[in-house]
């Protein structure tokens, strides 16, 4: 469910600014499955510069020991960052 959740606030895009707060507690969850934290982050940079507040929690994601979501997470840093 978290994970559908965060892939249809992705597709939302920029519209579901009011989001990057729950998801960004969602990256913080070490605890959490590896699809619903790699979903998240995709979310928060289909968001773009407005989830620039979800900097720090995936600047630590680039560590992560799963591959799937080190790459969702620099991609969502390059997004966030406004680097598109």
């Amino acid at each position: 469910v978290q994970m559908v959740a965060a892939e249809g606030l992705g597709r939302v895009g920029p519209g579901a600014a009011a989001a990057v707060p729950p998801l960004t507690a969602a990256l913080r969850d070490r605890g959490r499955w590896n699809g619903a934290t790699s979903a998240a982050c995709e979310a928060v940079g289909r968001i773009g510069p407005a989830a620039k507040g979800a900097v720090p929690e995936l600047t630590a994601l680039l560590g992560h020991p799963v591959g799937h979501v080190r790459v969702n997470a620099a991609y969502a840093l390059w997004r966030a960052a406004g680097d598109r």
